[in-house]
């Protein structure tokens, strides 16, 4: 990061919960769509100012979820790809989900996006944000997300088997940044009435 603090001081929680002082999408829309390796999309936040303090601020940050999926290979001997197919996928019989570009532009029953472009509907081809992949390269089915739901409900289990650790999803549903208290109860009954 570009202040020693932070870069000495960011947590894995922090990154995940968008509080290392980046706005929202600070920075991101030059990694999307880009062919830059990981580390250097990593490496590069560096150069960015953050605009807020450390831990003060909300700011939605795709390159904090890559930096948190990065941690999986410089811990263990393999991909983040890889061990989303190993530990989750595969157990959960997640068959018609993955974390490739690839993949996802040759299922044959992949959903297709489309826009008006000067009054004629068009096809929009999506973009490659394999080097993202942490950030939002999983493609997947509503099957397969059931299964992925249906082990959330069971705490981690699936089939009778553990996935993910109870502490693990427990850990996952606690907050960590707080962005604004709401309307309130009294109002929102007020507005129902």
């Amino acid at each position: 990061m570009s202040e020693e603090y932070r870069t000495e001081n960011t947590t894995i929680r922090d990154v995940l919960s968008h509080r290392i002082g980046f706005g929202t999408f600070q920075s991101d829309f030059l990694n999307w769509n880009t062919i830059r390796p990981r580390k250097d999309l990593i490496a590069n936040m560096v150069n960015v100012t953050p605009k807020y303090g450390f831990r003060e601020h909300y700011g939605y940050c795709n390159l904090g979820f890559l930096t948190a999926g990065e941690v999986i290979p410089a811990v263990t001997d393999t991909t983040w790809d890889d061990y989303l197919k190993f530990h989750y996928f595969a157990p959960l019989g997640m068959k018609s989900t993955s974390t490739t570009y690839k993949d996802f532009m040759a299922a044959q029953n992949a959903s297709h996006a489309y826009t008006l472009v000067d009054g004629k509907i068009t096809e929009l081809v999506p973009a490659n944000v394999d080097n993202l992949g942490p950030a939002g390269s999983i493609s997947s089915s509503v099957n397969d997300m059931s299964k992925w739901i249906l082990m959330q409900l069971a705490n981690g289990k699936y089939n009778g088997k553990e996935i993910v650790p109870s502490a693990v999803i427990q850990k996952t549903r606690m907050s960590n940044t707080i962005v604004g208290n709401g309307p309130g109860r009294d109002i929102i009954l007020r507005r129902m009435a």
